[in-house]
């Protein structure tokens, strides 16, 4: 899931600056960081939620600055649109 996960976010022109990945059993999330913001966030969100074994994501934006909301914003739950 990794590989489509940076795969497509290559794609989508966006740098990867960092990752971190971590699993327990069947579970695992990933933190990508990136340079910059993406142009439709919610787009890419939606994309990757295509991604079998992907349930959930949130774009986080920069701790203490008003550019990209607060923190938290943007989150989509693929697994509970069903």
């Amino acid at each position: 899931i990794l590989g489509k996960i940076t795969t497509y976010l290559g794609e989508c022109g966006i740098n990867i600056t960092q990752q971190l990945n971590l699993s327990k059993g069947d579970i695992s999330y990933t933190v990508v960081d990136m340079q910059g913001f993406p142009d439709d966030p919610t787009a890419i969100q939606g994309e990757l939620s295509k991604i079998g074994g992907i349930y959930s994501s949130r774009f986080i934006g920069v701790p203490f600055s008003n550019d990209f909301g607060q923190p938290g914003t943007l989150y989509h739950v693929s697994w509970f649109e069903n």
